[in-house]
Parts: C-alpha cells; sequence; structure tokens
C-alpha cells in the first residue's frame, strides 16, 4: 500500500460521550482520535469546557452526516444564579458586580423571561465556545 493511502478505519459509527468538566470538545476529539487511531473524528455541536452533558461524537465514515446531525434538535438544561455580575459573564469569572435579588414568584419569573423572547440582538458572553 503506498504511504498516501489510509489503512481502513477500525471503527465507524455516531455514539454520544458524557463530556466532562474542564475538557473542550476538541480536547474529547483528540482523545478519540488516539483510542481508536483513526483520524477521521468530528463533533456534532461545541459545548463549553465548563459544560458537561452528552457530545454526539461520529467516527470514520460516519463523520459524512456531522453536517446533518448539527441541525438536529438539542435540548439544554442551565442552573442560575442571580444577584452576582463576573468579569467573565459565567461562573468561573471573579464578582464584580453583585446586586439584591428582587422576590420573584412563578408569575414573576414567567413575565421576566417572557420579555426577553422574540427578536433581540445578543451579546455573547467574555468567555465562549
Amino acid at each position: 500500500m503506498s504511504a498516501a493511502r489510509r489503512s481502513a478505519a477500525a471503527i465507524h459509527g455516531v455514539i454520544g460521550i458524557d463530556k466532562p468538566a474542564g475538557m473542550t470538545s476538541r480536547d474529547v476529539v483528540n482523545r478519540l482520535c488516539r483510542c481508536f487511531g483513526e483520524r477521521r473524528v468530528g463533533h456534532a455541536g461545541t459545548l463549553d469546557p465548563d459544560a458537561t452533558g452528552t457530545l454526539v461524537i461520529a467516527l470514520g465514515d460516519a463523520t459524512r452526516v456531522v453536517r446533518w446531525l448539527m441541525h438536529a434538535p438539542k435540548q439544554y438544561d442551565a442552573v442560575v444564579a442571580f444577584g452576582a455580575a463576573t468579569d467573565s459573564d459565567d461562573a468561573t469569572g471573579q464578582v464584580v458586580r453583585e446586586a439584591a435579588v428582587p422576590h420573584l414568584d412563578r408569575d414573576g419569573l414567567q413575565a421576566r423571561v417572557d420579555a426577553g423572547l422574540g427578536h433581540i440582538g445578543q451579546v455573547p458572553p467574555t468567555v465562549s465556545a
């Protein structure tokens, strides 16, 4: 076999990896490349390093479907802490401002959520994948 040809991959498929906090999506891909000896490894959506959850990974010939997997519906759960702003806009930053949190009942919270729906100009956080 010539040096220009790659040997066939040992594994092809799509798997879900439970990505831990502290790893980037690229870190996961790099580790799987080494683990499986496969150069064709891709993911269908980036998770911030602090985020945990399922990272959809494609191996070998299955990397051809990543472009469609990127558009598949996704669901995110988040934990929000009110009353502090950080220099990185996330939980890892240094607190730069604190404020009292008004009492919000379910209806009050829903009204504030509804006020943020629709066409808005989003400002990406300082730290973002």
